[in-house]
């Protein structure tokens, strides 16, 4: 059985401005949510209420298991000229 407790993380925050303390400037930042940790895969995000939305949004993201992850091989890039009448838009 999965064990589905949340355990505070801690805060996300987004600069906000610029101040001067002391004469050295800094930046101040503004809380948007939390993040909390909920077993060892995954992450819970809550997203405070916004003019957007007036619940909190919650998201969830989950560790990538990199032994399953398969990787492309990228074709050889050149610096010739791209011919845009190839372009299907």
């Amino acid at each position: 059985m999965t064990d589905n407790k949340l355990n505070y993380f801690g805060e996300i925050k987004v600069p906000n401005g610029k101040y001067l303390k002391d004469g050295v400037e800094k930046t101040s930042y503004h809380a948007i949510g939390k993040v909390f940790e909920s077993g060892e895969n995954r992450l819970a995000i809550m997203l405070y209420p916004s003019a957007y939305s007036t619940e909190p949004v919650w998201l969830n993201a989950y560790k990538e298991d990199r032994k399953e992850t398969k990787t492309d091989t990228v074709a050889e890039v050149t610096d010739d000229p791209i011919d845009l009448s190839n372009i299907p838009f």
